[in-house]
């Protein structure tokens, strides 16, 4: 009943109907930590008077069962509510008495890998680290947490969430588990340079930015605009930046622009790519058609789709479609080595349905129609094949499609 998806008033109800439970037997610790989940769920619901309530409950409850992990997690949300607050005192004291728990009991864990009743996104303890860092607490051990975490010595300001780009089909930024409203954007050019800055990976000069978007304005024109432009993009991915701070996800290196490599970006172009590659290259075939398949299901439409026939889009477009083809091919090959000629059919239409002239989904149509006793629409596979090879290439089917054909032809 704890986290972030969920209604506050059915976890505030499964939760009292639990501790029914644990009341009537007297188990004060599992109490504890229903009451915690409790608190949880309405901090990450917005309710922060509740969740302070049930967070201090649940330290005095806590330190009466003697659990110290239960009492460290405690202080870990009483953190982050304080520091939503800003309540920089408050803040101090359960910063100091979190880490003295995580130091002294080498719970450091908690601060690297997702637990049950840890963050959903491990960067929101990013800034309560560097908060500590700039009063001293713990230096020591806060320099070693912010090295062995990867951090830069440099690093005084982190937005404190993960940024996710969904880039396949419809485009969404995420902060966190919020999403980026379209009013957030204030101009189209914003959400436009973030765009380009994504798919150019190794980043661009600001001439090069100015030709691809503002091609067509007077120098001193695009100038203004970008500068507009990048101003609103920064605002509308760290809303929460003080002003003169430097920017985190966009970041400026040998004058050119580019996304953060050293930040917590997850891109869902970044992640198909690399699973269709794996999967490409496995060996074992049902590792092959389980990694396929899950990048597959990434690809829910072309790659930045609303920039149309933008120029500077287009050929990462065609790419990630052939990879898309290319990996849809394989797993129908896969689903056909194990006679499982519907799912072959299905992946092939997909195949058409992208590319009408890629032919080896005809040739295991023709295959798979021609197993499934169904002859005649096998060899309407064929025409059809060569119709469109000869409209769109002016070719004719290679020789082991014809070859297909033949067999079917003169199968008895």
């Amino acid at each position: 009943f704890y986290g972030k998806n969920y209604d506050y008033r059915l976890a505030l109800f499964y939760g009292e109907k639990a501790l029914i439970e644990t009341e009537r037997v007297e188990d004060r610790w599992l109490s504890s930590l229903i009451r915690l989940s409790i608190g949880m769920a309405a901090y990450l619901n917005g309710k922060v008077e509740d969740a302070k309530i049930r967070f201090q409950d649940c330290l005095v409850s806590f330190r009466e069962c003697n659990s110290q992990f239960g009492e460290m997690v405690t202080h870990f949300w009483l953190c982050l509510l304080r520091m939503q607050e800003g309540c920089e005192k408050e803040l101090e004291k359960n910063l100091e008495e979190l880490l003295h728990i995580v130091e002294s009991l080498n719970y450091r864990f908690f601060f690297i890998r997702k637990t049950l009743f840890g963050p959903n996104d491990l960067q929101v303890i990013l800034p309560l680290l560097l908060f500590a860092k700039n009063k001293k607490i713990k230096s020591d051990y806060i320099e070693e947490l912010l090295k062995s975490l990867g951090v830069k010595e440099d690093l005084s300001y982190h937005p404190g969430y993960t940024l996710t780009l969904k880039t396949l089909g419809r485009f969404e930024v995420w902060l966190g588990d919020q999403k980026v409203d379209e009013k957030a954007w204030k101009r189209e050019r914003a959400k436009e340079l973030l765009q380009l800055l994504i798919t150019y990976r190794n980043g661009l000069s600001r001439s090069d930015i100015l030709s691809l978007i503002w091609g067509d304005s007077r120098e001193e024109s695009a100038e203004n605009e970008f500068k507009v432009a990048l101003n609103a993009l920064n605002n509308a991915i760290e809303p929460n930046r003080k002003a003169r701070t430097k920017s985190y996800f966009i970041t400026r290196s040998n004058s050119r622009y580019l996304l953060n490599p050293n930040a917590e970006i997850v891109i869902d172009r970044d992640q198909f790519e690399k699973m269709i590659d794996a999967g490409l290259v496995e060996k074992d075939k049902e590792l092959a058609l389980e990694t396929l398949k899950a990048a597959l299901q990434l690809y829910i439409g072309d790659f930045l789709l609303e920039r149309g026939d933008d120029g500077w889009s287009a050929s990462e477009r065609d790419r990630l479609r052939i990879l898309f083809l290319r990996g849809a091919e394989r797993v129908a090959q896969l689903h056909l080595s194990k006679e499982e000629f519907d799912a072959t059919i299905r992946f092939c239409d997909e195949i058409l349905a992208i590319d009408p002239s890629w032919e080896e989904a005809y040739r295991l149509l023709i295959y798979c129609y021609y197993r499934k006793n169904n002859r005649p629409y096998a060899l309407k596979l064929y025409k059809k094949c060569s119709e469109i090879l000869e409209k769109e290439m002016c070719v004719k089917p290679l020789e082991s499609t014809t070859t297909m054909y033949k067999m079917v032809l003169e199968a008895k």
